[in-house]
């Protein structure tokens, strides 16, 4: 995720605007998929995952609610980008803080939300196989403060490995933990503007493959990204177990439009900046902003 516009406080980040696009502060931000089509096999499928027929883009199996995320989340919590050693389990990582033992001398163990897989991430999902967090909710605009839990966080945590070498997936140690509440984050950051009332629900993307003459479009393709884009649009829930979209994601708070593109206005990039709905326009900046934060705007 790259962000190009930013004028939502309190979630940890700077307000911001790329002109880079050409966007008369509509533009939010750019997802690229290196690799659109996913085989059986893709590392974006679940643990566990039952095994598809035939392939599908990462519009279905993710890890575009993962992407999508990275809008608003995470800046509050060292260290930025994933939920990682804390229980703020949603879709960039974390666990469930039910599942958290205590193995005394600094060693704990935690299990994530995600179905059959006995471990969590400190990196975040790829599948879209899980719906957002309350935090993740919250820093989106889609809930009010209220319903946001603590936030257990091991401040120095670190992989506990296995006798190969690998992370054991559920085990963890740390020195220095903390308990964050929605009160804490307010009082670092400043309440969400525009709050969960006034934040907006209704979003629009388009959806951009890129060809080439060594690469070109098949009909097969098409006809796959035109169903996964349907899937992840639908503003309802669906009769899929495995696989959330945006609308189901957000427990129905919120929806994305993939289509209609044709009939909108065309908007002129070179229109004036307009104000946002509570504030001046944030601060034109010289470069993307990733969404590990690792890009220092120059801000104007």
């Amino acid at each position: 995720y790259l962000s190009v516009y930013n004028d939502v406080k309190g979630i940890g980040t700077l307000s911001y605007f790329s002109s880079t696009y050409g966007s008369a502060q509509k533009l939010q931000g750019i997802i690229a998929f290196s690799v659109i089509m996913n085989n059986v096999d893709s590392f974006h499928l679940s643990p566990g995952s039952t095994r598809f027929p035939e392939p599908r883009t990462t519009l279905y199996s993710g890890p575009f609610l993962h992407e999508v995320m990275h809008r608003w989340a995470n800046f509050i919590i060292e260290p930025k980008a994933h939920w990682t050693w804390n229980s703020a389990n949603g879709i960039l990582g974390g666990f469930d803080i039910a599942t958290l033992v205590d193995h005394g001398d600094g060693r704990y163990s935690a299990i994530g939300n995600v179905p059959s897989y006995d471990g969590f991430s400190n990196g975040g999902w790829a599948g879209n196989y899980i719906p957002y967090s309350p935090i993740e909710l919250y820093l989106a605009g889609l809930i009010p403060p209220e319903e946001v839990p603590d936030i257990w966080v091991a401040e120095d945590g670190k992989a506990v490995l296995d006798k190969d070498g690998f992370w054991d997936a559920k085990s963890f140690t740390a020195n220095r933990v903390k308990t964050y509440t929605i009160e804490d984050i307010i009082a670092e950051h400043g309440p969400r503007i525009p709050d969960h009332t006034q934040s907006q629900k209704n979003f629009r993307a388009a959806v951009i493959l890129l060809i080439s003459e060594d690469y070109p479009a098949t009909t097969e393709m098409l006809e796959i990204l035109s169903e996964d884009v349907s899937f992840m649009s639908h503003a309802g829930y669906d009769q899929n177990d495995e696989f959330y979209n945006f609308y189901e994601a957000t427990g129905g708070r919120a929806t994305i439009t993939m289509d209609g593109l044709s009939s909108l206005k065309r908007q002129g990039a070179a229109k004036p900046l307009v104000p946002s709905s509570y504030g001046t326009p944030p601060p034109i900046v010289e470069c993307e902003i990733d969404h590990h934060g690792l890009l220092q705007p120059h801000i104007h």
